[in-house]
């Protein structure tokens, strides 16, 4: 899930690589995150385009970067705290200019509405699974299959059967989150990522 955008209104080649290479290293460090899940983006804003204080950075010189980082929902308040601060420790660090300036902001994502390679990012945090009647995250437990029978023409066709393999089942299929198989009752049978 780690995605964040980086507004500035000037940067060097130098400082931007240094703000991507380093805010992924970071940004995975303070979630546990596996590295290569980091995305961070960096948005040039023309200063012409930007005001600080009423006035516009052109005229002023005042560049007061700008940032967001996405997390899914039910991240502890110490975590989005440390997230905030390792951002801009590291804008500060690398472009200067008064750390009072800069502006940051976690957006919490609900995991329903986020996907990793496919839609639903429930189950993607390694380790852990969604519960439902809590809304919380907890350890998994066992590997688990579950079943879901659909009446027919509530899906893409007749007579249609799902199974659902959670991520640690010896039957699913290779990846994070779980899969969906679905077969008619014709014998077709296609995978949903």
């Amino acid at each position: 899930m780690p995605v964040a955008h980086l507004y500035l209104t000037s940067c060097t080649e130098e400082q931007q690589r240094r703000l991507l290479e380093e805010g992924s290293v970071r940004y995975a460090a303070v979630l546990g995150s596996p590295l290569d899940r980091v995305r961070i983006f960096v948005h040039h804003i023309p200063p012409s385009d930007v005001a600080v204080a009423g006035k516009v950075v052109a005229d002023t010189g005042w560049h007061a970067p700008y940032f967001t980082a996405l997390m899914l929902r039910g991240r502890p308040l110490e975590q989005r705290h440390r997230l905030l601060g390792e951002l801009t420790d590291l804008l500060t660090e690398v472009l200067g200019g008064d750390r009072s300036r800069i502006r940051g902001m976690v957006v919490e994502v609900d995991p329903d509405g986020w996907g990793i390679g496919h839609p639903g990012g429930r189950d993607c945090r390694p380790g852990c699974r969604r519960s439902v009647d809590t809304d919380t995250w907890k350890p998994d437990k066992a590997p688990q299959r579950r079943e879901l029978r659909i009446s027919p023409g509530a899906g893409p066709g007749p007579g249609v059967a799902e199974a659902f393999y959670d991520r640690a089942s010896a039957g699913a299929p290779n990846g994070c989150g779980p899969r969906t198989v679905r077969a008619s009752a014709a014998g077709q049978a296609w995978l949903i990522p």
